[in-house]
């Protein structure tokens, strides 16, 4: 029975316990269910913070306030500390997005960049127009290049991925919430999305057959050496691309299910010790309190970090499959 409870408090579930002591509670309809619904909810907070955001960036206002900093800092990180690094300095050109951004730098610290611009008192990182602030508060405007990088065209696609794992991630640590990258069908579902696009958009680039060519090593070996290895290699790494897209479900789901199954059991203490004498029920719910706070301000971390190591790992095998060469 302590093992079931645990349990019904991180399976998703068609039942919504609000306070189980006192049986209150709902039933949903039987094709829909909580993470479902909870799914719907992080997409909707995420249209509600973002849009009005976008529409501001689009008037060309320099970003301003916390909400606004902090909302659109999570997305230059993504941008510039995950997507450019690993997708975007493989560019189809010939140069690198690090190399336009250090010349850019250069050509403003000696003040040959004559369109440059400080717009006053702004603070934070314009998406809009690509406004870089140094430590000294000024602001280098970057004029679009007349090319889309390949971190460009794909930056929208780990935004969406790594907002939606956080949201699902923090409804987990909402009182009657719960947290869908909890259940492995979910996590499943956003592997096998960022599987195909990682794959897809190798295929869209190179063609099936050039794709196909890049998964065959070029080994310098005599032929019949070549053959016998390569029919060693080619099924690992026929596999292997499966391979990753499992860690990538398993690593989210085991994470974020662990914390809230340590997080229940905490709470069960109490339960178990609520007709145990006052001394001995005040000391463990006291222990027991003080143990769930720090855990949650763990979750919290968990939550952030997760959702950027899903992000990252689809990045770097997106830039992996983009760039076999590199």
């Amino acid at each position: 029975m302590f093992a079931a409870s645990v349990f019904d408090h991180v399976l998703d579930t068609n039942h919504w316990d609000l306070f189980e002591n006192l049986d209150l509670g709902f039933h949903l309809p039987h094709f829909v269910t909580k993470y479902m619904v909870l799914m719907v909810v992080a997409a909707l907070i995420i249209a509600a913070i973002y849009i009005p955001l976008a529409r501001r960036a689009r008037t060309g206002d320099a970003p301003s306030g916390v909400f606004w900093n902090f909302f659109e800092a999570l997305l230059t990180f993504i941008r510039d500390n995950v997507a450019k690094p690993y997708i975007g300095h493989h560019d189809d050109h010939g140069h690198s997005e690090h190399g336009h951004e250090s010349h850019a730098a250069d050509s403003q610290g000696k003040g040959h960049d004559s369109h440059s611009a400080a717009p006053h008192g702004a603070h934070g990182t314009n998406l809009e127009h690509g406004v870089a602030h140094n430590s000294a508060g000024a602001a280098a405007i970057s004029h679009a290049p007349a090319h889309v990088s390949e971190a460009d065209k794909y930056v929208p696609f780990l935004w969406t991925m790594f907002l939606l794992i956080l949201v699902c991630n923090l409804l987990g640590l909402v009182p009657f919430g719960g947290s869908p990258t909890a259940a492995i069908s979910v996590t499943i579902a956003l592997a096998v999305i960022a599987f195909f696009v990682i794959h897809g958009a190798a295929i869209a680039k190179m063609g099936f057959g050039g794709y196909i060519k890049t998964q065959i090593p070029n080994l310098d070996l005599p032929l019949p050496i070549k053959i016998f290895v390569l029919l060693l290699l080619v099924p690992i790494e026929f596999l292997s691309h499966f391979i990753k897209a499992f860690v990538l479900a398993v690593r989210l789901f085991a994470n974020i299910l662990a914390g809230h199954m340590v997080l229940a059991v905490l709470m069960l203490f109490i339960v178990a010790v609520r007709d145990a004498t006052p001394a001995l029920f005040w000391g463990v719910t006291g222990v027991t309190v003080f143990g769930v706070i720090a855990l949650s301000l763990l979750e919290l971390f968990v939550a952030f970090l997760q959702a950027y190591i899903f992000t990252f790992l689809t990045a770097l095998f997106l830039g992996a499959a983009l760039n076999p060469d590199h």
